[in-house]
């Protein structure tokens, strides 16, 4: 079983997800930039949901991450989002938003 998360409360509920059977976790993420991110979400909170997919993965789930890719905002990051699979065992898949 798999849940989609934007990842700012997942960290604190993993335990019980875990225990309750969630194996896999996809998490929306649209850019690796602090500032960017609050512009996009309206709202505080990069971090965590950073913290979020490495303690997912460190718990042993799936992880997936959705990126809507949006020319002009966050276009130039794809290559970056590449690099943050690199040391981590996860997913990025981009979705084009025209």
């Amino acid at each position: 079983m798999a849940l989609t998360s934007n990842g700012l409360l997942l960290k604190r509920r993993l335990p019980a997800l875990v225990e309750a059977g969630v194996t896999g976790v996809n998490v929306s993420l649209d850019t690796l930039v602090p500032a960017k991110y609050m512009f996009i979400t309206r709202r505080k909170g990069f971090e965590r949901v950073v913290e979020a997919i490495d303690a997912s993965v460190e718990a042993g789930l799936v992880v997936k991450v959705n990126c809507v890719v949006m020319k002009g905002l966050n276009e130039e990051e794809i290559v970056d989002f590449v690099e943050f699979t690199r040391d981590r065992p996860v997913d990025v898949r981009f979705i084009e938003c025209v």
